[in-house]
């Protein structure tokens, strides 16, 4: 198995935790879905905002979402363009490792924990 969040996880348990809820938005928000995934025996409870499943968001890019969220194409672009690495980073890594983790656990793995979503009724990406 993947050790996906497993850094927050050691972190939690050594302030004394074993389980825990988690909440994230944007990157923190696919950090806690695949938190949720990876280890099912230690997040209880999973909240989320404006964020779907890194494979999905790909997998539906259409032109308007292209023209609309440019900058996460350029963002993920290998080196050195455009190059403020550490955001960089996040980005490529939504194009590879999360993505790759999505499309192995689609069909395989579901989140265990209670879920909530939210997500905007207004935005570019409100549909």
């Amino acid at each position: 198995m993947r050790e996906v969040g497993r850094e927050p996880v050691e972190v939690m348990r050594l302030l004394g935790y074993d389980t825990f809820a988690v909440v994230g938005h944007d990157r923190g928000a696919r950090c806690a879905y695949r938190m949720a995934l990876d280890h099912p025996d230690t997040v209880t409870r999973l909240a989320v905002l404006d964020i779907v499943p890194t494979s999905d968001a790909f997998g539906r890019a259409d032109m308007d979402f292209s023209l609309g969220f440019w900058l996460r194409s350029f963002l993920a672009a290998p080196e050195p363009v455009p190059e403020v690495h550490a955001v960089c980073e996040q980005y490529r890594a939504a194009a590879t490792l999360d993505y790759q983790h999505d499309e192995t656990d689609r069909g395989n793995r579901r989140i265990r924990c209670p879920v909530r979503a939210l997500w905007s009724h207004a935005g570019p990406v409100a549909s």
